[in-house]
């Protein structure tokens, strides 16, 4: 189905004038703790605007590889099934998404990682932002299974840092399935998890 490009950049537009007011103000006060959360929200609204953007573009890959595919498929049958009185049988890689199209949308969100590092390290600034990440990459399917992974465990990091572990411990539940489903292994949990702080599992 065709995804809502048009009400997204409606909405982002509403939003994004929405926090300018109280930006401003906070502005001409000087005082960055007031401005802050309107920051956060500017960048939220962003990175949704890029997400719809990185998904219209892996739905234009597809359409443009089906199109393909469907041509090709009716040249072999043009070619080889007429002639030979049976049907041509159709690769099974020839149907559905390929893995570049696939990575075409994820390509789109590759300064994410580095935006997020520049960030305050709170829950309150990158909780939000991650969770936003989360259900872009569930957008983008199956090419972001390990993108979403990375997402939780940078959140049991957080979590972990401001003392929630049980909170930290579900994050790395969630981490793991992410990873198995993207066809990671083992020891590439083992090691985003030391990278995050938390301990191995034997």
């Amino acid at each position: 189905h065709r995804r809502d490009a048009a009400g997204v950049a409606r909405a982002a537009t509403a939003a994004r004038d929405a926090v300018i007011t109280p930006l401003a103000a906070a502005a001409m006060e000087g005082s960055y703790r007031r401005a802050h959360p309107a920051v956060v929200q500017l960048h939220l609204i962003r990175e949704a605007e890029e997400a719809m953007e990185a998904v219209a573009s892996l739905d234009a890959a597809e359409e443009t590889r089906n199109g393909a595919n469907a041509g090709s498929v009716a040249e072999r049958k043009r070619g080889r099934g007429v002639a030979s009185g049976h049907h041509a049988r159709v690769p099974r890689d020839a149907l559905g998404p390929s893995s570049a199209s696939l990575d075409v949308g994820v390509e789109r969100l590759s300064d994410w990682d580095p935006r997020l590092a520049l960030t305050p390290s709170a829950m309150a600034t990158r909780e939000p932002i991650l969770a936003l990440r989360r259900a872009a990459y569930a957008a983008l399917g199956a090419s972001a299974e390990d993108a979403s992974a990375y997402t939780w465990l940078a959140q049991a990091k957080l979590c972990r840092a401001s003392g929630h572990a049980g909170a930290a411990q579900l994050a790395l539940f969630e981490a793991r399935a992410a990873l198995e489903s993207a066809g990671e292994r083992g020891d590439a949990l083992e090691n985003a998890k030391a990278s995050s702080g938390a301990k191995k599992t034997k």
